[in-house]
């Protein structure tokens, strides 16, 4: 008996234990098992101890180790170090001694390298891998969601060259426009935010047009990049039919307030609560632009725009938009001659929302306060 359980202790001590892979998400919440699969963006797990099936979707992950993958392990470790050209060299490793094995490994490799490249603002390599993924996909809206979102500095031949691949792209796809439509929509929605980020202005504005006579949504609901990502995330896929915020924001800024307020109103029912208040900010900002442009004579107009940016303030208080909302409506008040108005909202602003470089409008307010004490 004695030597029975010696000799079970000794074969404990050498056989490895079998859960040793292992996923960290966004939460920082840890779980230990074996990898099973990869598909559809989603890894599955088997815990360890309790043999339960879990699923992950890749931008829930914040970091992975798969037993016995070392290059893959570095390149993670890497990653969450933002140390991208080295991680993404990892991955490339792990990605070449994939070969013969399981399919979705590779699929997996490949797709956290893509992050890597994404995070790391490698946009004509990000921008390449994108469409690779996105046409393996078979265009499936997860993919088109993880578009590239960090672009080269301007005037670099890098957002040249990819803005040259995706215009390539559009080409190819414009051949059946009808079926590609939602892919063409995302396209021309990342090549405007690399105008824009290029400091291309006209550029930028002329693909918004060719966005809004698509007549596709590219309204993005899902986060791309593994770092930024909330405890509760998840990538809702569908597209509404109401246009997308930032380009109607381009349309806004080269003086296409007509356009913006119509295209607002018509689909307002469309925007789901995480872009309403960036909707009904945008209008309120279209119709105070508007109404600026129009020598100042419609008051109607005015109150319009006031009572909008008031109600994103109200009803969506602890949301982005709220503190600029509160900004524009002091100056509707100010425009409406009501000085007292104005005193209050900005002093709400200033009480109510943080300052600094994260929210200028706290600092515009502070400002606007000291001059008006100063006048008395």
């Amino acid at each position: 008996m004695k030597r029975t359980i010696i000799a079970l202790m000794m074969f404990s001590a050498i056989v490895p234990v079998l859960w040793a892979d292992q996923i960290i998400d966004t939460r920082g919440l840890t779980y230990d098992g074996v990898v099973k699969k990869y598909r559809d963006f989603t890894v599955s797990l088997r815990l360890g101890g309790t043999g339960e099936l879990i699923s992950k979707k890749l931008w829930q992950i914040r970091k992975m180790e798969i037993a016995g993958n070392k290059a893959f392990n570095q390149a993670e470790t890497l990653l969450g170090e933002k140390k991208y050209t080295e991680a993404i060299a990892s991955y490339d490793k792990a990605y070449r001694a994939a070969a013969g094995k399981a399919a979705w490994m590779k699929r997996l490799i490949r797709d956290r390298r893509y992050q890597a490249i994404v995070a790391g603002g490698m946009i004509k390599r990000a921008v390449e891998d994108w469409i690779a993924l996105v046409d393996a996909a078979k265009t499936d809206p997860a993919a088109l969601n993880l578009c590239p979102t960090k672009f080269a500095p301007a005037g670099s031949p890098a957002n040249i060259a990819a803005i040259q691949i995706l215009d390539a792209k559009t080409v190819q796809l414009q051949k059946n426009k009808k079926q590609n439509r939602k892919y063409i929509a995302r396209i021309l929605n990342l090549k405007m935010k690399i105008q824009e980020a290029d400091g291309d202005a006209a550029g930028a504005t002329r693909t918004a047009e060719q966005i809004t006579k698509l007549g596709e949504s590219t309204i993005s609901r899902g986060p791309t990049s593994p770092t930024k990502a909330p405890d509760n995330e998840t990538q809702p896929v569908e597209a509404s039919d109401a246009p997308d915020l930032a380009v109607l924001g381009r349309l806004l800024k080269s003086g296409k307030v007509d356009g913006v307020i119509r295209k607002i109103r018509s689909n307002l029912k469309e925007y789901g609560k995480p872009q309403l208040p960036g909707a009904m900010l945008l209008l309120g900002k279209a119709q105070l632009q508007k109404y600026e442009q129009g020598g100042k004579k419609d008051r109607k107009l005015l109150i319009q725009a006031g009572l909008n940016l008031v109600w994103v303030y109200a009803e969506f208080g602890s949301e982005p938009e709220a503190p600029e909302a509160l900004y524009l409506a002091a100056q509707v008040n100010r425009q409406l001659n009501e000085p007292v108005a104005v005193r209050k909202a900005l002093e709400v602003l200033v009480d109510s929302y943080d300052g600094g470089s994260e929210n200028p409008w706290v600092t515009k307010a502070e400002k606007e306060l000291a001059e008006m004490s100063a006048g008395k």
